[in-house]
C-alpha cells in the first residue's frame, strides 16, 4: 500500500474491496512509527479509536452500504481544531493539561461523516502565531525535505505528515498564510478557501478560515466538497444559492482567454530573487498551458502586513486576556506568541482604528483589481525554508524583512476574504520546494482548482519528499 496514494485513490480501493479501511489504518500506523519520531508531525495519536472507525466502515461495505466519499482514508487534524477524545492543545503549555473535548470541529465532523478516519492531532505553532511549527509544549516539527528546516507554520505538522507519506491529507487553518506557507515549503497543494465557504472553529477571528493540505488537486477539490456548506456555528457560511461541486468545477471551468496579473512583490514585499524567478517562470508557464493572458503590472495596494499585524495581534491579546491567561500565565507562552502579546500592547487605539480603515481601503482596491483581472499570481513565500527551531528570518534578500518575515504575500487574501491557493512551482537553487500562489475573486475557488489542475497535468510534482515515497 504505497504511502503516496491520494485520498481519492485510497477511498476507491477501500470501496471496491482492493483494500480495507483496517489495512489503511495499519499502513498509516507503520508509516507513522517509522517517520514521526524524526519529524514531530503528530503530537497525539489514537490507533484504537481509528481501528474502531475502520471496522465500522469495513462492516458497512460488507453489508453493501456506501462508506462515504472518503471511506477508509486516514488523516490528521491540526491541533487548533477540536477532535473528540483529544485535548485541543493549541501548541501551548496553557492548554497542555486541559480535559479532552467530546466533540469535533464542524469541518472535522463532516470529514468523519464522509468516512475519513482521524488518527490524531498534528503539530501547530502556538495558537497559530508563528511561521515555524516549534513550541515549548510539543517540541519542533520538521520538514521531510530537510529535517533541519521548518515545514512552515502554523499548519506545519499536517504539511510534514502529508509530505512524508504518513497520511494523504491533513487539516489546516489559515489566518495569514498558515495553509499556503507550509504547502509551499513542503511541495504540497494548499487552498485557503473563500471566507464563509468552510465553517470556522470556535473562536477563530474573521481573518481565519479552515482547509487542508494535500498532494493532489483532485483531493483538494473533493475535501472542499465535503467540508463546505453553511453551519449554524458560523454566520459567515450562509449563502443564498447552492454550492457547486468543486470536483466537477475542477474539470468543467474554462480558464482560457481570461486576463491575469503577475506581481513579484505586490508593491511592497521583499523576497529572495531565486524564489521570485522560480515562481515567475511557473506563472508564465501556467499561462501558456492554460491559455490565459498574463500581464506584469505594478500594484499599489495598502500593504497588508502592517494592517494584519495590528488587527491579529490585538485580537490575540484580547482573547488571552478574556480567558484569564494574560497576565496570570503569560510567562508560560513561547517566544513567538509572547512577541505578539508584546507587539499588541504597543498598538494604540488610534493605530487600531487606522488599521481598520486601511483594511477597508485594501478591500476596495482588491475589488477594483478583480474588475480588470481574473487572477493574481505571486510567489507564495519569500524565501527557502529556514531553521526548524526558528527564529523567523529578520532579513530577506539582504533587506530588513517585514514583521511577517517569509509571508508578506499571504495576508492579502485573509484580509479581503478571497480564495488563494499555493501549488508547487518546482525547486529553488538550494533544492527546496517553491510555491506559486494564485488569488481569485471571492467565491471563485473552482477557478483556482481548475488552474491548479492544468499545472498539475503540465508539470507533475513529487507526491512525497525525497526518501519518503515507498516503492
Amino acid at each position: 500500500m504505497p504511502s503516496q496514494d491520494s485520498a481519492l485513490e485510497i477511498a476507491r480501493r477501500v470501496r471496491t474491496g482492493e483494500s480495507s479501511a483496517a489495512e489503511q489504518i495499519e499502513a498509516a500506523r507503520e508509516a507513522c512509527e517509522r517517520r514521526n519520531p524524526e519529524l514531530g508531525a503528530f503530537v497525539a495519536l489514537d490507533w484504537e479509536g481509528a481501528a474502531r472507525q475502520a471496522a465500522e466502515i469495513d462492516s458497512a461495505i460488507a453489508n453493501g452500504e456506501n462508506p462515504g466519499p472518503l471511506g477508509g482514508v486516514p488523516f490528521g487534524v491540526k491541533d487548533l481544531q477540536n477532535l473528540a477524545g483529544f485535548v485541543t492543545g493549541r501548541g501551548s503549555r496553557l492548554h497542555a493539561n486541559d480535559d479532552p473535548v467530546d466533540f469535533d470541529s464542524p469541518s472535522v465532523a463532516r470529514l468523519r461523516r464522509a468516512g475519513a478516519i482521524p488518527i490524531g492531532k498534528t503539530a501547530t505553532a502556538e495558537f497559530g502565531m508563528n511561521s515555524a511549527t516549534t513550541t515549548p509544549a510539543y517540541g519542533t516539527a520538521r520538514n521531510p525535505w530537510n529535517r533541519e528546516l521548518t515545514p512552515g507554520g502554523s499548519s506545519g505538522g499536517s504539511a510534514a505528515a502529508v509530505s512524508a507519506g504518513i497520511v494523504s491529507f491533513g487539516t489546516g487553518s489559515d489566518e495569514g498564510g498558515s495553509i499556503r506557507s507550509p504547502a509551499s515549503f513542503c511541495g504540497l497543494v494548499g487552498l485557503k478557501p473563500t471566507h464563509g465557504l468552510v465553517p470556522r472553529d470556535d473562536g477563530l477571528s474573521d481573518t481565519n478560515t479552515v482547509g487542508a493540505l494535500t498532494r493532489t488537486v483532485a483531493d483538494s477539490a473533493a475535501l472542499l466538497d465535503v467540508m463546505a456548506g453553511s453551519h449554524p456555528q458560523d454566520k459567515m457560511t450562509y449563502r443564498g444559492q447552492p454550492l457547486p461541486s468543486y470536483e466537477r468545477a475542477m474539470t468543467a471551468i474554462r480558464v482560457d482567454g481570461l486576463r491575469a496579473c503577475w506581481s513579484p512583490d505586490l508593491g511592497y514585499a521583499v523576497a529572495e530573487p531565486d524564489i521570485i524567478a522560480r515562481a515567475r517562470e511557473s506563472a508564465f508557464g501556467l499561462a501558456d498551458a492554460a491559455q490565459f493572458d498574463l500581464h506584469e503590472v505594478r500594484l499599489e495596494f495598502e500593504p497588508p502586513p502592517d494592517i494584519w499585524m495590528r488587527l491579529v495581534a490585538v485580537s490575540f491579546l484580547q482573547t488571552l486576556t478574556a480567558d484569564g491567561y494574560v497576565p496570570a500565565r503569560e510567562s508560560e507562552l513561547g517566544p513567538a506568541a509572547a512577541s505578539f502579546v508584546e507587539y499588541a500592547r504597543g498598538v494604540t487605539p488610534r493605530e487600531l482604528a487606522q488599521a481598520e480603515a486601511a483594511r477597508g481601503r485594501l478591500e476596495r482596491q482588491v475589488a477594483d483589481f478583480f474588475q480588470r483581472f481574473s487572477f493574481l499570481l505571486t510567489p507564495t513565500v519569500a524565501c527557502d525554508p529556514f531553521t526548524a527551531e526558528g527564529p523567523v528570518p529578520e532579513r530577506i534578500a539582504g533587506q530588513p524583512a517585514s514583521l511577517v518575515g517569509p509571508e508578506p504575500y499571504t495576508m492579502l487574501a485573509n484580509l479581503s476574504w478571497i480564495p488563494a491557493i499555493s501549488i508547487p512551482a518546482g525547486l529553488s537553487t538550494a533544492g527546496y520546494p517553491v510555491g506559486l500562489q494564485v488569488h481569485a475573486p471571492w467565491d471563485h475557488d473552482g477557478h483556482l482548482l481548475a488552474l491548479a489542475r492544468v499545472w498539475e497535468e503540465t508539470q507533475p510534482w513529487p507526491t512525497c519528499a525525497p526518501g519518503y515515497a515507498d516503492p
